[in-house]
This record gives C-alpha cells, sequence and structure tokens, in this order.
C-alpha cells in the first residue's frame, strides 16, 4: 500500500521520524512524507491507496479544504483515494507538556473497512422517546459501524444541510435519516443496506386524523407525468417482494449513500431546498425531501422502497 502522509502544521511543528515509522507500521504501508505547500505533481501522478493527514484542520472537510493551500492539488490526490483510506492523526504540542496522537474524529484508521452509517435527526423541539428507543434498538450487522447525532434549533431544512456537511466531513458511507416522530422496526437498516440503492426507505403514514392511509411514498401516475402519494393498501401488496423503484419519499426514515451528495457538486451547501412557486399557472410548493428525491432523479439515481419495513408515526395516536 502507496501511503502519503501530508503535514500540515505551520513550520514550526514537523513530523518526527519516529511518528512516521509509528503510523506506517501501524498502517502497513510505505509512506511519503510531505509539507501541504510542497504538494506537487509528482504525488499527484503517484496514485496513493491511503492519505494520512498529519494536521490542525481537517484537510478532508469539503468546506475547509477550499481555503488550504495546494487545495486543488489535494483533491486531484484524493480522487484516486477511497473515503475509508484518508486518516486523520492530531498531535497536539501543548497538551500537559507531551506529544499525543489520538486517533481525530474525522478519521479512521485504514485497518478499520466497516461500512459506516451515520443515524441523524432534524428536530425543532424535541424527540419522542419511542423513536430514540427504535433508534438506539436497531439491529446492526456486524459488518457496519452506526453513529448518532442530532441537529437541533434550525429549520428542517437548515438541519438537513447541515447534516450533510457532517456525514461528508465524517468520511461515511451512508445516512440514515430519522424523523424525530418515527418509529423504527429493528431490521430498517439490515434491509436497507441490502437494497444496495442511492436510496431506500421504509413508509409510514401521513398524521391525518380519521383520514385517508396516504403515505409518504410517492409514484408516478398511472395515465400522466404527475406524481401522487401512494395509498396503504398499495404498499402492503408489495410487502413480500423486493424493493420496488419509487419517485420520491419523505425523509423519516430514509437511507442515502453519501456518493448520491458527492454527485450534487453543484448544491453543495444547499443539497435540501424548499421550492414555492407558480407552475403551468398553479400555485406549486415542492418540500425539501421532495426536491432532492427530484434532483436524485435528474441523476438517474434509483430510489427505492421496501414496503416490508413499516414505520409508525407519533402524533395524538400511532399512524
Amino acid at each position: 500500500m502507496k501511503i502519503l502522509i501530508i503535514n500540515s502544521f505551520p513550520d514550526y511543528m514537523t513530523v518526527h521520524d519516529n511518528d512516521i515509522k509509528w503510523i506506517s507500521s501501524d498502517l502497513n504501508g510505505d509512506a511519503d512524507v510531505v509539507n501541504l505547500g510542497d504538494i506537487n505533481d509528482e504525488h499527484i501522478n503517484k496514485k496513493y491507496d491511503a492519505v494520512v493527514s498529519f494536521n490542525c484542520v481537517n484537510i478532508f472537510h469539503p468546506e475547509i479544504s477550499k481555503f488550504q493551500i495546494n487545495a486543488d492539488r489535494v483533491a486531484r490526490i484524493l480522487e484516486n483515494v477511497k473515503p475509508e483510506n484518508r486518516v486523520i492523526y492530531y498531535r497536539d504540542r501543548y497538551f500537559n507538556g507531551r506529544d499525543v496522537l489520538p486517533q481525530c474524529a474525522f478519521g479512521r484508521m485504514i485497518r478499520t473497512h466497516k461500512t459506516r452509517v451515520l443515524i441523524t435527526i432534524p428536530c425543532f423541539e424535541r424527540i419522542c422517546k419511542e423513536t430514540l428507543k427504535s433508534i438506539f434498538t436497531l439491529i446492526i450487522p456486524d459488518n457496519v459501524e452506526a453513529e448518532f447525532n442530532y441537529q437541533q434549533g434550525y429549520t428542517v431544512v437548515q438541519a438537513r444541510n447541515r447534516q450533510v456537511f457532517e456525514t461528508l466531513a465524517g468520511e461515511y458511507d451512508y445516512t440514515l435519516f430519522v424523523d424525530s416522530d418515527v418509529i423504527l422496526p429493528q431490521h430498517l437498516l439490515v434491509n436497507l443496506l441490502r437494497a444496495n440503492a442511492d436510496l431506500a426507505t421504509g413508509w409510514y403514514i401521513k398524521k391525518i386524523p380519521n383520514g385517508p392511509k396516504i403515505t409518504e411514498i410517492y409514484a408516478r401516475k398511472r395515465f400522466n407525468n404527475e406524481f401522487e402519494n401512494v395509498m396503504e393498501e398499495e404498499l402492503t401488496r408489495w410487502a413480500n417482494g423486493a424493493p420496488v423503484p419509487i419517485a420520491g419519499c419523505g425523509f423519516g426514515c430514509t437511507l442515502v449513500k453519501n456518493s448520491v451528495f458527492q454527485a450534487m457538486k453543484q448544491f453543495e451547501g444547499n443539497w435540501f431546498e424548499y421550492v414555492e412557486g407558480k407552475k403551468d399557472d398553479k400555485f406549486y410548493i415542492c418540500s425539501e425531501d421532495l426536491k432532492f428525491c427530484e434532483r436524485m432523479r435528474d441523476l438517474n439515481m434509483t430510489l427505492v422502497c421496501d414496503a416490508s419495513l413499516r414505520c409508525f408515526h407519533v402524533g395524538q395516536m400511532l399512524f
């Protein structure tokens, strides 16, 4: 394995030979070392298998990296490096006078090859205790490492975009979006990962007291190109089959590959967007989750629903 160790400290803080030996031994490969400002075409052409950032900032973070020296060259090097092979180590010379090399929260050891999932909730006020319980009782496959966070005090659109920044900075493989009032079945993550789609989701019913059982799953109408909610009766007919293609969904129990966000470079920072206005002389509203699904369709990505994953919506009653 060819490893590039990038030192992005100021000039007076250097990486010592012992540090390099320790890292290259730990990562099981041959290491080259270069200061961030000295990266050149020779390093780009080497096509490294892994990059270790020895630094006080995260050069892998999509926002921070824009403002760094040689950001374009680093980006070109990273084109050939898998996300799981990008690692960060800190050296803090001012921690009780000792050298410290803890693993940064944003990085992972190269020897860790588990699929990484960020489970995240946007919440304005609180998270239902039933939702939290269902998250922490999810079945996590042995080859999966799952972490949980939430975004509080933002609009849903702002929270979802912040969640994307966090999942990209943390270099997760998937993001599982959960709404603060949705209860998940235990096997939800197992099934959604098994679907291996760009977006895979379970389903739940809209909170309409004494109303029709309308789901947050959308499909094209049979006789025109418009979209409509799928009724519960139709979804349950799918329950014993393979995941079925859909046009869109609410994001209450939805797993998205992080490669989807990376493919939407033109929407960076604004992946999720609430849209309203006039369309064909009619007032038009598109929620942030359906707008995201629309952008996925424009990129010919796969969206599926596993109809066996019936979730519950917490309101005045369970929906």
